[in-house]
């Protein structure tokens, strides 16, 4: 209530429902602030993370991308390094090396 049109509340929320196993929770909170801001770069990166905790390695893949193409150039690589790793585990995992 103390936050009303924000959205980074409700991804931190989803971020701690994450760490606690409760995904669909998580979720939940995930699309919450993607509905509030549908641009920011963070949303995306924790729906891949969702997504790959899931088994779900091709909505990670795109999640990951979604993520990466929302960020402007040039971006920091220390910054968003985290999401370029992520990016390249779900690659592998669904057979994609090149």
């Amino acid at each position: 209530r103390l936050f009303i049109g924000l959205h980074f509340p409700l991804l931190c929320l989803g971020v701690e429902y994450m760490r606690t196993n409760s995904l669909p929770l998580a979720e939940e909170f995930f699309n919450k602030a993607k509905a509030i801001c549908p641009e920011d770069p963070l949303i995306y990166h924790e729906l891949g993370v969702l997504a790959f905790q899931r088994k779900q390695y091709s909505v990670a893949v795109k999640q990951f991308r979604k993520a990466l193409n929302l960020i402007p150039n040039p971006f920091s690589t220390v910054t968003w390094e985290p999401t370029v790793n992520n990016l390249a585990h779900a690659l592998r995992k669904v057979g994609k090396y090149q």
